[in-house]
C-alpha cells in the first residue's frame, strides 16, 4: 500500500542509484498499483499472471517463482553483461 500511494519522486529517490531508474520507478508504482487492486497486496504464482504485470518479462517472473516460491521448474536464471 506504501508504494500505491506515493508518488513518483519519492520512487525515484529510493532507486535513483539504479540505471533507467525513472523508467523503473514507473513499473514499479505500476506492478503494486496491479497486485493492489487485482490480487489484494500478493504475489501470483505463476508464470502467465506474472508476465502480465507491467515490465515484468520471462527473466523476473521465472526468478520470483524460483527465489520466492521454491518452485524448482522454473529453471535457473542468469543475466549475462
Amino acid at each position: 500500500q506504501a508504494v500505491v500511494d506515493a508518488d513518483m519522486a519519492q520512487i525515484e529517490a529510493c532507486i535513483s542509484s539504479c540505471n533507467y531508474y525513472k523508467s523503473k520507478a514507473k513499473y514499479i508504482k505500476a506492478v503494486a498499483e496491479v497486485l493492489h487492486s487485482k490480487y489484494d497486496g500478493k504475489m501470483p504464482n505463476t508464470f502467465k499472471e506474472l508476465v502480465a504485470l507491467p515490465g515484468v518479462g520471462p527473466k523476473v517472473a521465472n526468478l520470483v517463482l524460483s527465489v520466492s516460491f521454491g518452485d524448482p521448474d522454473s529453471g535457473l536464471v542468469v543475466d549475462t553483461h
